[in-house]
């Protein structure tokens, strides 16, 4: 009888439940800083890996764009799995910001603007993919019987 106890109450509480259950803020911020870590190995694996092949210059665009969109995925992937409400709003919303925030980087590194445009479509495929990712992790409710 003591065994059922302790497992009952290992479930209720225990460290799971206190990572968790986290703000929405803090779930969208959590999601931006690993979105941003993630493209950051990436883009260094690739770097690494576009000297020592010696790959032509048209495939840094579209390798650059596939490399952020998974970023945005883990990036939303964690936010979603960590909020308890909301979870596919707060994805959306991490992928849009954590977008905007890695444009924002590589302006920055590059030194030039970009039009509206393009700052808008970047931030509805971050929006997308958070979107998808939210749907896919965010908990949901139990359906009543």
């Amino acid at each position: 009888m003591h065994r059922k106890i302790m497992k009952k109450s290992f479930r209720r509480g225990g460290k799971r439940a206190a990572v968790r259950g986290l703000e929405p803020w803090q779930a969208v911020a959590m999601g931006i800083v690993a979105s941003i870590l993630c493209l950051v190995v990436e883009v260094l694996l690739f770097a690494a890996l576009f000297k020592a092949m010696s790959l032509s210059d048209g495939v840094i665009a579209p390798v650059n764009q596939a490399l952020r969109m998974v970023a945005m995925a883990v990036g939303a992937m964690l936010c979603a799995k960590r909020s308890e409400k909301m979870g596919i709003w707060l994805a959306t919303g991490c992928g849009a910001g954590a977008m905007l925030m890695t444009h924002l980087l590589y302006m920055m590194i590059a030194g030039q603007a970009a039009p509206i445009g393009i700052w808008l479509s970047d931030a509805l495929l971050g929006a997308a993919t958070g979107a998808v990712m939210g749907f896919i992790f965010a908990p949901r409710a139990a359906k009543a019987p």
